[in-house]
């Protein structure tokens, strides 16, 4: 089995926006920046937005909640697609269908087809996130009209402000900052203790196939728990991952060719494929920057 691994984007998001002037109307996006793009939205850039946007009644906008950790642009913006038309996307049986065309416009509706999206065989492989930025979305999430149940690979994180009324003027632009910096750094903590750990190991041996690993040569896979040193060829770590798979297979007779979460075999901690992969594409670019030391005989 072979894994054709292509570097991930940095951060790629697809947001739902809110009117604070008037709370039902909402619009659906997506950024690899949601800082820029929603001070775009209330027109504090002079360029970009959206036309549906601009209308000075509807200023200004606050991003309510994002879905992140697509391993492409391509994927983020189809995820945008599909929930902007998910009464006829082909992403969702039709009988599962929630709304239409006209009647699409409920916050109730559009986070019930969120959550529909979430656990369709294009996305549940993802291991895509969640954050909410606004109690009541997370109430509305929680109250669940509609009884849809949400993939076991979906992770919510809730960044509620104490004071939601200080993000009233101009909508929640340090939040939104704020939020993106703590994934880079929390992406940034796994690389640079990634490189110790690599320092730290004389023997180098992948914890499944026990085979010497060559950094300059192979793509690295690294246990996300700080205090464990497993070592792995990122290949053999996905085809160990498949075995231990808690999701439901594409079909009934075509396995998942990629985990969304496993096991390390080392420490026997879960391990989330998408922030992993991220962080060994990541690795694999360093090393091929710096490239194989000379070493005169």
């Amino acid at each position: 089995m072979s894994y054709n691994l292509q570097y991930p984007p940095r951060f790629y998001c697809v947001y739902l926006l809110r009117s604070i002037a008037r709370k039902n109307s909402f619009y659906i996006g997506s950024t690899p920046d949601p800082h820029r793009r929603l001070r775009q939205h209330n027109g504090d850039l002079a360029f970009g937005g959206a036309d549906r946007t601009k209308k000075n009644k509807l200023r200004p906008w606050q991003m309510t909640m994002v879905v992140y950790g697509f391993p492409s642009k391509i994927s983020a913006l189809q995820f945008e697609y599909a929930w902007h038309h998910a009464y006829r996307t082909r992403h969702i049986p039709v009988k599962n269908r929630i709304g239409t065309r006209n009647s699409g416009n409920s916050v109730h509706i559009k986070i019930a087809n969120l959550k529909l999206l979430l656990s369709a065989h294009a996305f549940r492989r993802m291991g895509l996130r969640v954050a909410i930025f606004q109690k009541d979305i997370y109430d509305i999430w929680v109250v669940n009209r509609y009884n849809v149940s949400v993939s076991e690979s979906v992770l919510l994180k809730l960044d509620f402000e104490e004071n939601q009324q200080k993000l009233i003027q101009g909508g929640n632009y340090e939040q939104m900052k704020a939020f993106v910096k703590s994934l880079e750094k929390d992406e940034d903590d796994y690389f640079e203790i990634s490189l110790e750990k690599l320092e730290q190991n004389n023997t180098r041996i992948c914890c499944v196939c026990t085979r010497v690993v060559d950094q300059f040569e192979d793509v690295l896979g690294f246990c996300a728990s700080k205090s464990c040193h497993a070592l792995y060829h990122v290949q053999c770590w996905a085809e160990e991952m498949t075995k231990d798979l808690i999701s439901e297979p594409l079909s009934h007779t075509v396995p998942p060719l990629t985990p969304v979460k496993g096991k390390c075999v080392k420490c026997q901690k879960v391990n989330w494929w998408w922030p992993t992969v991220k962080n060994s594409m990541r690795l694999h670019q360093h090393f091929t920057e710096i490239g194989r030391p000379f070493i005169k005989n």
